[in-house]
């Protein structure tokens, strides 16, 4: 009994271990996709990009600092928060660093799965 209680234990704790070190990288570079207001078609913005490496992001000639454990932006006069997932980043609102838009922004990753089905379904602007 001790024994399967100590195999569950060490099973458990190898998940925790695994999941923990499966984190998918930020690294590469985002163009932004969203909705038309006017007309609700979905696009794909290859001019509006960022560039993420290790913990610099660059918006056009602007750098930036991205601290992945708080989840947050680091402009050097304020934190913006932001959420990942699958290859989508979206920048939260509140002051955004980006053209000090008010709202969220979102962005895909480069030869993400995402990335992949915008090209074949949003218009695409370069």
């Amino acid at each position: 009994m001790k024994k399967k209680i100590l195999g569950i234990l060490t099973l458990v704790a190898s998940l925790f271990l695994l999941i923990g070190c499966s984190s998918e990288s930020l690294d590469g570079t985002y163009y932004e996709f969203g909705k038309f207001s006017n007309t609700g078609e979905l696009y794909l913005d290859k001019e509006e990009k960022i560039v993420i490496q290790g913990k610099d992001i660059s918006v056009d000639d602007e750098s930036y600092k991205i601290d992945t454990e708080k989840e947050m932006i680091d402009s050097g006069r304020f934190e913006v928060p932001y959420s990942y997932e699958d290859g989508v980043l979206t920048i939260k609102g509140t002051g955004s660093i980006y053209f000090g838009n008010a709202e969220d922004m979102t962005f895909v990753k480069k030869d993400s799965p995402k990335y992949k089905e915008l090209l074949k379904e949003a218009k695409v602007l370069e």
